[in-house]
């Protein structure tokens, strides 16, 4: 996702909307923070940066939540090319710790015939109620 994003919105422009930024930023931090903390990452962004900590690049990321919150749109803005390059080698570094996982050659079938069961039950109650 934050590769995508980062090939879309952002390499090669001088210019675009800042909240660009976050849409690349978010998955990353996820990312950053089960490596770290072994668990669901907060779904508030601010909250994953923890994440970061120690790192030059929490203070850009995180006047960009701040800003984000007060103002709600970012507006368009240059390029930040230490973000920018931060971002890059993440998504690389990233990249390279899954690759290396190790597979544990799980089955989900079992999860998936449950999942459609409990879907199925759910979309009945909800019919039911519903008539």
């Amino acid at each position: 996702m934050a590769e995508g994003n980062l090939r879309q919105y952002l390499l090669n422009r001088n210019e675009f909307k800042r909240k660009k930024y976050l849409y690349v930023i978010r998955p990353i931090l996820a990312c950053r923070w089960i490596e770290q903390f072994i668990g669901f990452p907060p779904t508030e962004i601010d909250k994953t940066l923890p994440a970061l900590e120690g790192h030059l690049i929490k203070k850009t990321i995180d006047a960009l939540i701040i800003d984000k919150k007060l103002g709600g749109e970012l507006g368009v803005g240059p390029a930040d090319k230490a973000l920018e390059a931060f971002l890059v080698e993440e998504i690389e570094r990233i990249k390279t710790s899954v690759v290396a996982l190790p597979d544990h050659g799980q089955n989900m079938s079992e999860l998936n015939k449950y999942f459609r069961t409990v879907f199925r039950e759910k979309l009945v109650l909800t019919e039911a109620l519903n008539s």
